[in-house]
């Protein structure tokens, strides 16, 4: 009998791939992650070295892919089950209305606003001047619909 193992499934974050591990290991069957540690501190390398590796022994390979197969149709079953439209969108934090005024133009009352954190005029300018951007803050909303900008505190 070899003590090789066998890739049985990938995975793109380290999570996914502990929740079937954690599986396989309940209906008693070893298995190993490969490249987990590596993906957990540097993330972006999840593609290059082809995601983090389920590995079990060859004994064990037909069972275990039984095993994922089953355990990755159980998670997609429960996203399905989800009703996605039943969100509220206009929802806040404090479960409460009063907030929506605060992201509307004070000018023309459009809900086309944006906040800009950084000056954009002055970042140009520092590159041109300084040959790098100077993340100069700015802290305003700005109304696409008449063009006016203005400052609020986030906080009340």
């Amino acid at each position: 009998m070899s003590n090789s193992l066998i890739t049985v499934a990938t995975f793109s974050q380290p999570i996914e791939g502990h929740l079937v591990r954690a599986r396989l290991e309940t209906e008693g069957i070893p298995c190993f992650l490969a490249d987990a540690h590596t993906i957990s501190a540097n993330w972006f390398y999840s593609n290059a070295i082809g995601g983090v590796k389920l590995q079990v022994r060859a004994a064990d390979a037909q069972r275990a892919r039984v095993l994922v197969e089953e355990e990755l149709e159980r998670h997609q079953s429960e996203r399905d089950d989800i009703d996605w439209t039943a969100v509220d969108p206009d929802w806040t934090f404090d479960g409460s209305q009063a907030d929506d005024d605060a992201h509307s133009c004070p000018s023309c009352g459009s809900t086309e606003v944006f906040y800009e954190k950084f000056s954009r005029p002055l970042i140009f300018l520092s590159i041109l001047l300084l040959g790098i951007p100077v993340p100069f803050l700015s802290r305003r909303w700005s109304c696409r619909g008449c063009g006016r900008s203005w400052k609020m505190k986030l906080f009340r």
